[in-house]
Order: structure tokens, then C-alpha cells, then sequence
């Protein structure tokens, strides 16, 4: 069973946790049963520390974001950041902004793109009220309406620099599927042109 809720654990260390970097921060198991992630009779899993940011709750502490893993150190299935290749060079902004200069190709993967966009998106496409409908493709300059969003930035003086909007993912959708998604399709762009 997997659930991707946001969940917390607490930890307390002696010392000046405020010098820590995420090189301090250990591995750590819990209990998968508790949280729906594995089964009783094999609960463990693990929580890699991924990135660290001061807690504005509380003094001297640090919020930890963590991805979980099964013990053998493989990705658990609720881990969609682990599906996300290493590419330090491409950056995604989640407010369905992203760099990207490749059209037929996110026409090509609508209904994959779509798939991990998030949860009744049938309900929010229409075609109406400025979207695209769920089983088309579109885009243009400036087009609330289609489904990628090409500001008039991005072409002028023929430059096509800048983010292009995919206006598809919807506010449920897991950050990392999307990301995970859209690396994919970006990926198989650059291979094609090198």
C-alpha cells in the first residue's frame, strides 16, 4: 500500500544544529505500517535527507525533507522524486512554468504528460473556461486556452528564450510525477539532438 501524503518525524540532537548541513543529517527508518507505506510483517523503510531548511516554528532546528526508501536502498513506490533524472542544468518551476524550446514531443505524450498531470483533471479540461480539452494538444502565443501557454517574450526578436506555461497539472498533482514526466519527455528531445 502507498500513500503520498506529507508526513513528520521528529528528531532532537545536542549542539548547534543551526552549523548543520545535510551531510549531518543520518538515514533514518520508521515504521512503513503506520504510515500505509509497507505491510507488518516487512514495515521498515528508510528516509533519505534530500534537503535542509531553517524551521521558522522553532529555535535552533532545521525542517528536513527526506525521500523514503525500501531497506535494500531501492526508491519505495510512493517516491516519484526518485524518478526524476539528475540534471543540474534543467530547472522546473511548479506554477506549471517550464524551460523548455519542444512542441511535438509534449503533443506525442499528451496522455502520458496528462496520466501525471494529477487526480480528475476530465473534470477541470473542458475545453472551456481557458483550458484545452483533456484529448488535444495545442499551443500559442499568448492563448490562455490552449495547452501550453507561449508568452510573448519567449519569441520576441526570434530569441525563444524563456518558460513556456503548460496550464495542464492541476494543484493535486504530485510535484515530483510531473517533474519526473516532463524530464522524460525534455530528455528524449536533447538525445534526438545531439
Amino acid at each position: 500500500m502507498t500513500s503520498t501524503n506529507l508526513r513528520g518525524k521528529t528528531c532532537v540532537k545536542e549542539g548547534d544544529v543551526e552549523k548543520w548541513s545535510l551531510e549531518d543529517c543520518p538515514l533514518w527508518g520508521f515504521d512503513g505500517s503506520s504510515t500505509r507505506q509497507a505491510e507488518g510483517k516487512s514495515s521498515d523503510c528508510i528516509l533519505k535527507p534530500v534537503s535542509l531548511y531553517p524551521d521558522s516554528t522553532r529555535k535552533n532546528a532545521f525542517l528536513v525533507m527526506c525521500e523514503v526508501l525500501m531497506p535494500d536502498g531501492k526508491p519505495h513506490p510512493s517516491n516519484a522524486r526518485a524518478t526524476i533524472e539528475e540534471d543540474a542544468g534543467f530547472w522546473v518551476g511548479l506554477e506549471q512554468e517550464y524551460f523548455l524550446k519542444l512542441m511535438d514531443k509534449f503533443e506525442e505524450y499528451k496522455d502520458e504528460h496528462i496520466a501525471a498531470y494529477g487526480p480528475d483533471n476530465h473534470m477541470r479540461l473542458t475545453g472551456l473556461h481557458e483550458t484545452q480539452s483533456i484529448d488535444k494538444f495545442s499551443w500559442g502565443i499568448a492563448v490562455r486556452g490552449a495547452s501550453i501557454r507561449v508568452p510573448h517574450g519567449f519569441v520576441k526578436d526570434d530569441a525563444y528564450r524563456g518558460y513556456l506555461e503548460d496550464r495542464r497539472p492541476n494543484s493535486k498533482g504530485d510535484p515530483y510525477q510531473i517533474v519526473s514526466r516532463v524530464s522524460k519527455t525534455v530528455a528524449e528531445v536533447e538525445a534526438e539532438y545531439k
